[in-house]
């Protein structure tokens, strides 16, 4: 049982806007190890977008403890910024923020071409088999401006994140990119204010 003492709970429950139940699922006070220690502060690496996942996905699904549903993604009908074929080039940070994910979350900053990054956001992904996020406000291809965050999870099964994808089996990686609009964004019709989607995708060190 996670166990937060009041004022780490009140600062928690300000952080994320006065929730309590968030608070509760977000911050606890326990100091855990990184959930990859094979990730290392300053490593850099390439990954690959295959195709969404799971649904009409050539890769097998297998079920995570990432916090967006894998099974979900009727959400994912609005994404001009990623589409299978992009490449995002992730450099590992030194921090890590704690999650109630039994590990730490390592955060870092990312680089996709055609999306222009502003100042840091909160990441907020919890998943033992997460190997780095990141969270900017963001401006996308077509202007939209808003909350935009991106997670790289090693699903279980995966063979590495650095093995190739083989139809059939658990994808090396998968990716998923939450993006929420500033609420006065015309950018968005009513069915695609909050978009969650998820990749299968490789990675290759840089």
């Amino acid at each position: 049982m996670i166990r937060v003492s009041a004022p780490e709970l009140r600062r928690c429950a300000i952080a994320f806007g006065g929730s309590l139940m968030v608070a509760l699922l977000s911050c606890h006070s326990e100091d855990f190890g990184p959930c990859h220690p094979e990730v290392a502060t300053g490593d850099k690496f390439r990954v690959t977008l295959l195709e969404e996942w799971p649904e009409n996905s050539q890769y097998a699904f297998v079920a995570t403890s990432f916090d967006a549903s894998p099974t979900d993604t009727s959400g994912c009908n609005y994404k001009p910024d990623l589409v299978p074929g992009t490449q995002l080039d992730f450099q590992v940070g030194g921090s890590v923020e704690r999650y109630n994910a039994g590990c730490d979350a390592r955060v870092g900053s990312v680089t996709v071409t055609g999306i222009v990054f502003g100042e840091s956001g909160r990441t907020g992904l919890a998943a033992e088999e997460l190997l780095v996020q990141s969270a900017y406000r963001a401006t996308l291809p077509d202007g939209c401006t808003g909350g935009w965050r991106v997670g790289v999870v090693q699903p279980r099964g995966s063979a590495g994140r650095f093995s190739p994808a083989v139809a059939g089996q658990v994808p090396p990686l998968v990716v998923v990119r939450e993006f929420q609009p500033d609420p006065n964004a015309s950018c968005l019709t009513a069915t695609e204010k909050s978009s969650v989607c998820l990749f299968a995708a490789t990675a290759e060190p840089l």
